[in-house]
């Protein structure tokens, strides 16, 4: 059960750069998420792909589609 405000996620890839985790997620709802933590966190929260967490977003970012005119 995620906590308030709280949104569910698989780990799907870790990646490290430098003194930084780009973590890709999957949300529950199915749209990827990116998160970037730094390596103390990550290495005190023992994340390993595959595994479910729960994410309280700080500083979200949206990206909309860009329409592709074809013809």
């Amino acid at each position: 059960m995620a906590g308030i405000g709280g949104v569910s996620a698989t780990v799907q890839r870790l990646v490290h750069i430098g003194w930084t985790i780009r973590v890709e997620l999957l949300l529950a709802n199915r749209h990827p998420s990116i998160a970037y933590i730094k390596r103390e966190q990550f290495q005190s929260l023992n994340l390993q792909p595959q595994q479910t967490v729960f994410l309280h977003p700080k500083n979200v970012r949206t990206l909309k589609p860009i329409p592709v005119k074809r013809g």
